[in-house]
């Protein structure tokens, strides 16, 4: 190996080594703080990187201790690194970054609850312009933990929709049967009524007469 060659493997193994402090029991890997908010949630950890530029890195909710992620991820000087990441209720991100030194970067994720931005290897401060903070939220940093501080804003009322008066229904008047007078009976003349029985006696009476007539002819 040359010259040129040792320095820079020195050099790296030197930066990993001061990354994870002088504690570290493995020159060749070294650990740095994760801050990563997810949708709405902040989430905080750690990634452990190897000097081939693998690594693997957890994070944990600070809202839902039960949700956590895990992931994997590879990296390069030159081309930055890729990664997925797997978390405990589901939720699975394919994440990108970009080396800002040896020991820090920043990345964003497609995820399934959101969008997803990180910081690996910077404080709060150091993170807070490469990290997408909910609406009216903010990083706060306290003795024990890594918050987001501040109010959610209340959800956008649905808009309402204006009642649409429907046209009054239109009530047709019940049929009308048209009655047709029938024709008036004709009125029957007392006085013809009692011309009747006149006529019938005045029948009677030439009857009478012709019987008389032929029997006197007979004679």
């Amino acid at each position: 190996m040359d010259r040129a060659k040792r320095s820079a493997l020195l050099g790296a193994l030197l930066g990993l080594a001061t990354w994870a402090g002088p504690a570290a029991a493995d020159l060749f890997s070294s650990t740095g703080p994760v801050i990563a908010v997810l949708g709405e949630e902040l989430f905080t950890g750690e990634a452990e990187g190897h000097l081939n530029g693998s690594g693997t890195l957890l994070i944990q909710s600070q809202r839902n201790a039960a949700v956590s992620c895990r992931g994997q991820f590879t990296s390069s000087a030159a081309l930055g690194g890729t990664g997925h990441l797997q978390c405990s209720d589901g939720a699975t991100a394919a994440f990108l970054f970009q080396r800002l030194t040896l020991r820090s970067g920043h990345g964003s994720a497609s995820f399934t609850r959101g969008p997803m931005t990180f910081t690996y290897g910077l404080t709060a401060a150091q993170s807070s312009p490469y990290l997408v903070l909910p609406a009216g939220r903010t990083l706060v940093a306290n003795s024990k933990n890594l918050q987001l501080g501040g109010t959610a804003p209340a959800p956008a009322a649905a808009p309402v929709q204006a009642a649409t008066a429907k046209p009054a229904a239109v009530t047709k008047p019940p049929a009308t049967t048209k009655q047709v007078p029938l024709p008036a009976p004709e009125a029957t003349s007392v006085a013809a009524v009692e011309e009747i029985p006149e006529a019938a006696t005045t029948v009677d009476a030439a009857a009478a007469e012709y019987d008389a007539y032929m029997i006197g002819e007979a004679r």
